[in-house]
């Protein structure tokens, strides 16, 4: 006896925090890396989000389903990052993330790099963010030039 399965409309499931999920819903756009493909993307979508999560060790996670467009060259079974777009803007100043620090008040903050290398503290509103790059809502113009404050030594990022 012989299984056919048809490999053409693949899906991934994937576990997200409560925080994600919280954002995530079927429909959303979605892009699939596979580094066993050289890191090649696939667009998905978000077919499914569950409404229930499942705690473990007191961490609770919800399931997600994305489903693959045109999923040629990808096998069951392969490792994959997903990423979901749950918002996005264009035209915006962003900066790195390692760009943000935090006053006592927890309130975000830059340090802008002026005319002859002067630096001053400027109080931002942040954005939309993703894992390397925040929005900088208020506070900072393009092309201004910030202080990265996670490296090592001190290096600048033009906004």
């Amino acid at each position: 006896i012989a299984s056919v399965t048809d490999l053409t409309n693949l899906a991934v499931s994937v576990q997200l925090s409560e925080f994600d999920a919280a954002m995530v819903k079927r429909g959303l756009p979605a892009v699939v890396s596979v580094d066993a493909l050289g890191g090649k993307e696939f667009e998905g979508e978000v077919i499914f989000a569950g409404f229930t999560g499942t705690d473990s060790g007191g961490v609770v996670t919800f399931p997600v389903r994305v489903g693959i467009e045109d999923a040629k060259g990808l096998k069951p079974g392969m490792n994959v990052s997903v990423s979901i777009t749950v918002a996005e803007r264009e035209d915006v100043v962003q900066v790195p993330l390692e760009a943000i620090a935090y006053d006592d008040e927890d309130r975000p903050m830059v340090t802008v790099v002026g005319g002859g290398g002067a630096t001053s503290v400027r109080l931002v509103k942040l954005g939309l963010s993703n894992n390397q790059q925040v929005e900088i809502a208020k506070g900072l113009r393009a092309g201004e030039r910030v202080v990265l404050a996670a490296a090592e030594e001190p290096q600048e990022e033009e906004a």
